[in-house]
Parts: C-alpha cells; structure tokens; sequence
C-alpha cells in the first residue's frame, strides 16, 4: 500500500515541476515581448553593487576557468553559455549572475570578458528561453544587471544598451508575474530583492520598489 502511495506522491511532485517549468516559460517571453528600453535615473542615484568583487577571481574567470558552486569547467575559447555544464548547481550559478560582482574589482581586460559574457547571455536568453527563468535566478540576475548597468554601459553600443534597459524591464515583468507563485522564503526573498533594486534604478520605478519591500 505504502509503494502506490510513494508512486502517486512521485508523479504528483514532477507534474508540479512541469507545470511551474511551463508557467515560468510562458511568463517569460510574455514578459519579454511587452517588455520597454525604459530608461534608467542618473548613475549616481544606482544601487551600490552587493559585494566589491574579487579581481582575481575576475581574472581567472576571464581566463576561461569558472569555479562556480563547487564544480568547474573550462571555457577552452567558448561561451560559457555553449559548454555543457557540469552539474545544475552550476548551471543556476552561472545564470544567477553572481560572477558580474567580480568585474567591478577587474582590470580593464578582464571586465571587457565578463560584460561581454552579460550581453551573450542576453543575446541568447534575453527572449525568454532558456535554463535561468525562474523567479530565484531571474531574481539574482536582476540585481546584478541593476547595479551592474554603469559597468554594462560603459562602451557599449546603442544597440546593446537598448538591450540591456529591455532586459532589465523584461526581469521586472517576469517577477512581478511569478513572484506570487513562490513559496520558498529564499526564493521569494530573492525574487523580491532583485525587484527592489530595479524599481530604486529605473526612471519611475518607485511603486516597483515599494511594492517590492512590501512582499
């Protein structure tokens, strides 16, 4: 009796994924597709970064070796976007964006290396597809392209500027959507971090921040 039981519960748990998987995806590129380049306030009013960063962690990962969540993998002159990761644990930290904290301590070739990364990501993801649209790590990865976005736009061309400002209205979209879907603290914790922070960076977005705070 307990088999059929542990089976049902099993089969209940994988339908929830998939269908929590399946409303993440179509949030994401309704959120995308609706999605404005709204402008951002002037940088001196930007969120400060979460961490200083290590310059020479930035320069091994610009060097191709990423260490990340325990595991690491070799770039051999790829995307780290185009390696089959080692495990999932690293998969969500290299889309968690938690490696752009270390180009604000990088040198000049090292941080050209990992915003270059932050514009493949959004080149190859920034529609809506893709492993990092769920509410946690679009949640850290809004926080970082928001304190980040001086360090982004620094030399960046009008196209990719666009792109970033479109991605980071694309991030608040998603959350604001998934973010009531949540029940993991850490999560919501997260999710609600990475909205507070767009909504202080973004022309306008006050309400976004205090809605945010409130969650």
């Amino acid at each position: 009796m307990a088999r059929p039981l542990i089976y049902l519960r099993a089969c209940a748990t994988l339908l929830r994924r998939r269908l929590s998987r399946w409303r993440d995806s179509l949030a994401a590129r309704r959120a995308c597709w609706g999605a404005r380049a709204r402008a951002l306030r002037a940088s001196n009013a930007w969120p400060e970064p979460f961490a200083p960063g290590d310059a020479a962690r930035a320069a091994r990962l610009a060097s191709g070796d990423l260490f990340l969540a325990g595991r690491r993998a070799t770039l051999d002159g790829l995307s780290p976007f185009a390696i089959t990761p080692p495990d999932a644990a690293w998969l969500a930290a290299l889309h968690g964006f938690d490696w752009l904290d270390d180009a604000q301590a990088a040198g000049r070739a090292e941080r050209a290396a990992l915003r270059a990364w932050a514009f493949d990501w959004l080149r190859r993801f920034g529609g809506g597809a893709g492993p990092g649209w769920r509410a946690d790590l679009a949640g850290r990865r809004l926080a970082r392209l928001t304190t980040a976005a001086p360090l982004l736009m620094a030399g960046a061309g009008d196209a990719d500027k666009r792109r970033l400002l479109r991605a980071i209205d694309a991030h608040r979209r998603f959350l604001q959507t998934r973010i009531g879907a949540v029940r993991d603290p850490l999560t919501q914790l997260e999710a609600a971090t990475g909205l507070a922070l767009c909504g202080l960076a973004q022309e306008g977005g006050a309400a976004t921040a205090a809605w945010a705070a409130a969650r």
